[in-house]
């Protein structure tokens, strides 16, 4: 719906960043106009709630919503310095309708989410409703499966009808399997444990061992660390049957013990360093369900139905982070093997995988399996560079940290990334790739229709 606003004064901050409020302006799809009566001259912006939010979050800029004729009384803003921008290309469009601008609807086709979708916003900007409003319209809209990482258990109120799994019923993921190798187990249990090059190199025996599942080719992998003979057959044999990260850890010390007293103290120090750090994991009995050895994950992955995975019903944070990187994994290799549907996945408080190569290095090559990562943060600046570079998508809710907004001016034209400190909640850059300008909208309801 259009809007009229009536200009009732200006400062020199206005004056200052007027190339940039002319090209926001005309980003927005809105339009300047001025009036004179009786030798008298003011001005008039009109277009819609996109226009509104530049208007609003213009420093210097005073305006007034006319509810009717928008009359004489104001003031006439001065042109621009060099002439104004041409409207950027018609608003994106596509099923997964976002919300709209002064163009009209905007929308997202499904290459869009096959290239990866960024949320970015403050706290209270509005990015969780945003990535709300991408999963839930883009399973109605493609038929896709949606799943979402909620950290905080919020996102059942955003996506009704969802299917919530959160304590006993979620999914049990496993370390290793024939899709998962040890690698990927290796690489997350080294994130949640802070560990060492040694201890990363002991522990990587002890998976690679329990990966095989077959007891000869484990006493094969464990002789390297204890030397052939009883020892490593019993730790073999061990791996071999292992269940879960509490055998994983008991077969840990019993290699320390095997290997203790002939152990140079470097060595012998960091299997003892490894141990108490599976421990802090393993013994806490709560979770141990969460987690099996070898085996596949039965994901809640459905055309068509959004599932909520509640990772606060994870108390400890280490399990939590192992849980939501795992389970990443086992959908990604789910996707990879097509044993699983097209997949739109949420991963929520993306910054808490900030020190991990799994979210980067799965961006890198999920697109190729029609699995789409939406990214979402209130700090842009913790996400690894491989991860932005692997995000064809922006959608920057308002961004207040100096730190964030200098990230994002490098990635948006001054044009909008001056206004993101000003956007009100619910307001939204949205950047695609081959878009000449960004778009500004105001998002839809996340139980809005798609």
């Amino acid at each position: 719906m259009a809007r009229r606003f009536a200009v009732r004064g200006f400062d020199r901050r206005l004056v200052e960043g007027l190339e940039e409020f002319y090209a926001a302006l005309a980003a927005a799809g809105g339009r300047y106009r001025f009036y004179c009566r009786r030798g008298r001259c003011w001005s008039v912006i009109e277009g819609g709630e996109a226009v509104e939010a530049v208007v609003s979050s213009t420093p210097g800029l005073v305006v007034e919503e006319c509810r009717g004729p928008c009359r004489e009384g104001g003031v006439l803003l001065p042109p621009p310095p060099r002439p104004a921008p041409p409207r950027p290309r018609e608003a994106p469009r596509g099923p997964v309708v976002l919300g709209y601008s002064g163009g009209g609807e905007v929308g997202l086709a499904s290459d869009a989410l096959w290239g990866h979708v960024a949320v970015l916003g403050a706290t209270g900007s509005g990015k969780s409703h945003s990535a709300a409003r991408v999963v839930r319209c883009a399973a109605e809209a493609l038929g896709v499966a949606g799943l979402v990482l909620d950290w905080h258990n919020e996102y059942h109120r955003l996506v009704p009808g969802a299917r919530l799994l959160s304590g006993g019923s979620l999914p049990p993921v496993p370390l290793v399997s024939d899709a998962l190798g040890a690698d990927e187990a290796l690489a997350a249990l080294e994130s949640v444990l802070g560990l060492s090059r040694n201890q990363s190199l002991l522990l990587s025996v002890l998976l690679s061992a329990a990966a095989t599942g077959d007891r000869e080719a484990a006493a094969a992998l464990v002789a390297r660390l204890l030397g052939p003979g009883e020892a490593a057959d019993r730790v073999a044999g061990m791996l071999a049957s292992a269940r879960g990260l509490r055998d994983l850890m008991r077969a840990a010390l019993e290699a320390y013990r095997a290997r203790g007293p002939e152990a140079p103290r470097g060595e012998a120090e960091a299997w003892a360093a490894l141990i108490r750090r599976l421990a802090m994991l393993a013994l806490d009995g709560r979770y141990s369900r969460l987690f099996t050895m070898r085996g596949v994950a039965d994901l809640p992955l459905s055309e068509g139905e959004v599932s909520l995975i509640d990772l606060s019903s994870i108390l400890n944070p280490g399990v939590r982070r192992l849980y939501a990187m795992l389970l990443l994994e086992a959908v990604y290799a789910s996707t990879q093997q097509g044993s699983a549907p097209a997949t739109v996945a949420v991963v929520e408080e993306a910054h808490n995988f900030s020190d991990s190569a799994t979210l980067p290095r799965l961006l890198g090559e999920a697109r190729k399996y029609r699995l789409g990562v939406v990214v979402v943060t209130h700090t842009p600046r913790s996400l690894d560079h491989r991860v932005v570079a692997n995000t064809n998508t922006l959608l920057v809710h308002r961004i207040v940290s100096a730190e964030d907004l200098r990230l994002l001016e490098e990635l948006l034209p001054a044009s909008t990334s001056y206004a993101l400190p000003r956007l009100p909640s619910g307001m939204a850059v949205l950047h695609t790739p081959g878009a000449r300008e960004p778009v500004l909208l105001a998002v839809e309801e996340p139980g809005a229709p798609c």
